[in-house]
């Protein structure tokens, strides 16, 4: 099987020749591997390409995720004030949800540097590896756009706020991926780490969070294209309503006990959950051993993806990334 088809085998419940093993974002990494800045890497789509093929070389993931480290260019194509970093791009201001700034999704130039350094990887990648495009989940989005601390206040004192904040930020998907899927793209990975357990509760992520979660998944299913859902922090007491989405696959961070929950989420593809502090700072003997525990503790039941739990650190060994990946090829 190619790499592609053993991710699409286990996103199908169905028993792949062996489990997949991803580095799930890899973005800040790609570009420490690179030398380059994030500003560096947006002057053109070739130069963002080369270092996420660059990294794909090194690691040879199964799965291949752009624009890992780049999800607040929507916040920026909203009318935020964004600065480009060296390993970051970071919301200096926020913006309050009016559908009009919906115009500005078309217009950004960092965007267009990212749709060709997608057309790039896709061309080189995408016959063998499932390749991903990233952003935030509407909650997340919406809080970066609005603010955290106003949209945590609006879910209690406003929630007609808070409802127009989320509207704007799933509408704001929608749109940036739109023109990514006419260019052939297969799979979204939406990541939603402000509606896990250590922000909101499982109410308010039911009443707010969800919904517009649900929207997405079904949309994006609908057009043929995969949905990999990455929740990190505390989720447990809400894996099984983000399970109910059916998304194709769902990451979860560290925090949470993912063997047992692949007992309890059954008609669920699971990803994860090796800790990224981890890859960071053990040895790789180590790495291999904490994947094989896990993967040991899975055991046989389909639908899994090996995975870090997070986005991995920039400053992590190669030879630890390599372990991790090694772990399940190497698992007969």
């Amino acid at each position: 099987m190619r790499p592609k088809e053993l991710v699409l085998t286990a996103f199908s419940l169905s028993t792949p020749e062996r489990v997949p093993s991803i580095i799930f974002g890899g973005g800040f990494w790609a570009a420490r591997q690179a030398g380059k800045s994030f500003a560096e890497l947006l002057r053109s789509g070739e130069s963002y390409a080369r270092a996420v093929l660059g990294m794909q070389r090194l690691l040879e993931s199964d799965m291949v995720f752009v624009g890992s480290g780049l999800n607040n260019l929507v916040c920026k194509a909203l009318g935020c004030e964004v600065r480009i970093g060296s390993s970051s791009l970071q919301v200096l201001s926020h913006v309050t949800p009016e559908r009009e700034r919906l115009e500005g999704m078309g217009t950004l130039e960092e965007i267009a540097t990212l749709k060709r350094g997608f057309e790039i990887v896709n061309d080189a990648l995408g016959g063998r590896y499932l390749v991903a495009v990233t952003s935030w989940g509407p909650f997340t989005l919406a809080a970066n756009l609005v603010g955290v601390e106003r949209l945590l206040t609006d879910l209690y004192m406003n929630p007609r706020s808070a409802e127009q904040a989320l509207q704007l930020a799933t509408l704001a998907i929608e749109e940036f991926y739109s023109p990514f899927i006419q260019q052939g793209l297969e799979a979204v990975s939406l990541a939603e780490p402000s509606s896990s357990g250590n922000l909101i509760s499982r109410e308010h992520f039911i009443k707010f969070a969800l919904p517009f979660l649900s929207r997405l998944v079904r949309k994006f299913r609908k057009q043929g294209v995969e949905v990999f859902l990455h929740h990190c922090g505390s989720t447990e007491d809400r894996a099984g309503d983000i399970s109910a989405l059916e998304p194709s696959c769902l990451s979860l961070g560290q925090e949470v006990d993912l063997p047992g929950l692949k007992r309890e989420l059954r008609g669920t593809c699971l990803a994860g959950n090796i800790d990224p502090m981890l890859l960071l700072k053990a040895k790789p003997e180590q790495v291999l051993r904490e994947a094989r525990a896990l993967l040991s503790a899975i055991g046989d039941s389909p639908g899994f993806v090996l995975a870090p739990g997070c986005d991995v650190p920039p400053a992590a060994p190669v030879e630890n990334l390599r372990a991790l990946l090694a772990a399940a090829k190497r698992r007969s």
